[in-house]
């Protein structure tokens, strides 16, 4: 056997280590993600990961009947990257839409009450 048929094999090998490892630890990579991504503690992680099928922030619909398929998103400043808290996808959008701006989101609330009764 030739040095590149021992090295294919190796790394083959270790392609589908790193595979079953990942599919066995889903969950931890995804909040060791989440810690990253947003700077925060594991414990902080664990707790938005554990809340991230719970129900939004803003408008309280659960996981459940929002009949998303995925996470809620984890809301925060992109300014700091302070993590506010998960929206679910519409008031994410939403939220991102009218560029967190509290003059275009009242505006938004008053024409909507006028119209609305």
């Amino acid at each position: 056997m030739t040095n590149t048929n021992r090295n294919k094999e190796a790394y083959a090998k270790r392609y589908d280590e790193a595979a079953l490892y990942r599919e066995n630890n889903r969950t931890l990579l995804a909040i060791r993600q989440l810690g990253r991504k947003y700077n925060v503690t594991l414990d902080a992680a664990t707790d938005l990961f554990e809340r991230s099928t719970a129900s939004c922030d803003c408008c309280g619909v659960t996981h459940e009947a929002s009949e998303q398929k995925y996470r809620f998103a984890v809301d925060h400043n992109h300014e700091t990257g302070e993590v506010r808290g998960l929206l679910c996808g519409p008031c994410n959008t939403s939220l991102g839409l009218l560029k967190e701006d509290d003059s275009k989101i009242l505006a938004l609330l008053n024409y909507n009450r006028k119209h609305n009764g």
